[in-house]
C-alpha cells in the first residue's frame, strides 16, 4: 500500500497487522528524491524486507528487542530501519528456538 497508515497514539505507522493479517505501508519507505536509481529501488526493496521480517517475528512470539541492531527493534522513524539489521540478534534466535 503506498499510502500512510495510522494509529490513535503515532503520527503514522510503517505496518498494521494482527490475527493472521498484516498491511505494510511503503509510503514512508520511498525515498525522498524522484529519480528512480537503482540504489532507491534497493533501499526500497531493504526496508520492505526488514519490516515484513521484523512482522513475522511477532507473529512467531517476538516481543520488540532493545537492541538497536537486531531486525525486532522497534523503528520509530526511517533511521532506525535503515540503521537496523536484517537479522535477529542472538537473545531473539535463542527465543525462536526455545
Amino acid at each position: 500500500m503506498d499510502k500512510d497508515l495510522y494509529k490513535k497514539e503515532y503520527n503514522y505507522i510503517f505496518v498494521q497487522s494482527g490475527g493472521n493479517g498484516c498491511i505494510v505501508s511503503i509510503n514512508r519507505f520511498k525515498p525522498c528524491t524522484k529519480i528512480n536509481t537503482l540504489q532507491e529501488q534497493t533501499l526500497l526493496k531493504e526496508r520492505i524486507m526488514k519490516t515484513i521480517v521484523h512482522e513475522i517475528g511477532h507473529s512467531l512470539g517476538l516481543p520488540h528487542c532493545s537492541d538497536p541492531n537486531c531486525i525486532m527493534f522497534f523503528s520509530n522513524w526511517l533511521g532506525d530501519t535503515d540503521r537496523k539489521s536484517k537479522f535477529f540478534c542472538e537473545k531473539c534466535k535463542e527465543k525462536l528456538v526455545k
